[in-house]
């Protein structure tokens, strides 16, 4: 029979991180980043946004782009097997 009652394993010990800079001792702050949410933040994000549109203003039109790529890729598939039908009916 095994030591520590009931086959349980060992209870697991917390490693500390290569990540982790800190001195070793414990604090409450959290670990993840903070990140920028004042308002001059968001009113640069608008401004580069804004730049971006005037340099190219097809710049955020994803979606277009998008169907326009679907729609080609699709024409060209449905002819293709438009012309398989008619040979294999001519065969």
């Amino acid at each position: 029979m095994s030591k520590g009652g009931a086959g349980l394993a060992a209870p697991l010990t917390k490693k500390p991180s290569i990540f982790d800079d800190s001195d070793g001792s414990s604090s409450d702050e959290a670990s993840a980043p903070q990140f920028q949410t004042s308002t001059t933040a968001r009113k640069q994000a608008k401004e580069k946004i804004n730049k971006a549109i005037e340099e190219d203003p097809s710049i955020f039109q994803y979606d277009e782009v998008y169907e326009e790529m679907k729609t080609s890729t699709e024409a060209k598939s449905s002819a293709k097997k438009v012309i398989e039908f008619i040979h294999i009916t001519l065969l």
